[in-house]
């Protein structure tokens, strides 16, 4: 039987354990490992990846580290291992891996690497997937989806824990970076006694909350404050339905000389200032994609069903999708074609 788990408070603890052995072990037994972050990072993907590499080295296991995208928010300057992270002009087609995992990647279409992996699998390779998303496909040879985890990097460190691994400050420090991302510093509903137990236990170990927080929360350049301003400015609350929404275009993007990451979070920050049902935020790159971001405070919605239905995915306080299209002007509003 292929090993797989879908967390949950009903799942008895011996599964979770029986899991997490079986992907540590599977790591130790692994001569070429490839970690993969998906594609538009952030704090949470590649704190996982940075974070399982500093763990494996702990036990003299080497890994390469990669992303389909690599050009990670600014803040993320300060994880351990993060310029080792290699791109696709750096990772050929012709390399060989016995084992990649994959972390916070609901499919492998999100994680941008469905071409690469069939020759990269070659030979029996094996796929692990780590992630945390209930919509997770399970896509994985072994699946370590923990669901009830704020973070991929919350459920890698109950792997760590289960397998007696030593909890560096490096290792610290990366999973505190996916914790602080996922929750919005420790401020929105992923925010759980687990995840708040786990913070601790990172910064016990050598993890310092406030250059993470302050990096990540703080110092944001002009071009995203005003990226932000434009946002507000577009602020609409349906009367019936008791959405909120705003739209960025690719005309913001360049006059404000700032890159789509900086608009990470504007949804969290929306959801925690206004008391409408739910939040969507729809991004226009100019890259052929609309990319939408969903939050609410609210147990009675569920926004991971709802970006399911448009080939999307998450949880049901936090989601997200990506479809073909622009948006453009509509007389005073915006509209997708």
């Amino acid at each position: 039987m292929v090993p797989s788990l879908a967390m949950s408070s009903r799942i008895a603890p011996i599964a979770e354990q029986a899991v997490y052995r079986s992907v540590w072990e599977r790591l130790l037994r692994a001569r070429d490992i490839l970690l993969v972050s998906p594609k538009r990072p952030d704090g949470d993907s590649l704190g996982s990846i940075c974070g399982l590499r500093a763990a494996l080295r702990t036990v003299g296991k080497d890994a390469t580290l990669y992303c389909p995208d690599p050009s990670p928010p600014a803040f993320i300057g300060l994880l351990p291992h993060l310029h080792e992270v290699r791109g696709k002009r750096e990772e050929g087609r012709g390399k060989r891996y016995d084992t990649i995992v994959i972390v916070d990647a609901g499919d492998l279409v999100f994680a941008g690497i469905a071409a690469e992996l069939p020759s990269w699998k070659a030979g029996g390779g094996q796929l692990i997937v780590i992630d945390h998303h209930a919509t997770n496909t399970r896509y994985g040879d072994v699946n370590c989806v923990v669901t009830n985890a704020a973070s991929t990097t919350e459920a890698i460190h109950r792997l760590l824990v289960a397998n007696h691994v030593p909890l560096t400050a490096d290792v610290a420090t990366c999973l505190m970076v996916g914790l602080v991302t996922d929750t919005d510093g420790f401020t929105n509903p992923a925010t759980s006694p687990s995840a708040l137990a786990v913070a601790a236990a990172c910064s016990a170990a050598g993890a310092r909350i406030g250059p993470i927080l302050r990096a990540v929360y703080q110092q944001k350049p002009i071009g995203a404050l005003k990226l932000w301003g434009r946002a507000f400015e577009r602020l609409r609350v349906h009367p019936v339905w008791d959405i909120a929404t705003t739209v960025l275009v690719p005309e913001d993007f360049r006059e404000c000389g700032d890159a789509v990451e900086r608009s990470e979070g504007l949804s969290n920050f929306l959801q925690a200032v206004l008391p409408a049902r739910a939040i969507l935020v729809l991004k226009d790159a100019g890259d052929g994609i609309i990319r939408g971001s969903l939050r609410t405070q609210r147990n009675d919605v569920d926004l991971g069903r709802l970006a399911e239905a448009f080939g999307g995915g998450g949880h049901r306080k936090a989601a997200g999708f990506g479809v073909p299209g622009r948006i453009v002007r509509n007389g005073d509003g915006w509209k997708v074609v």
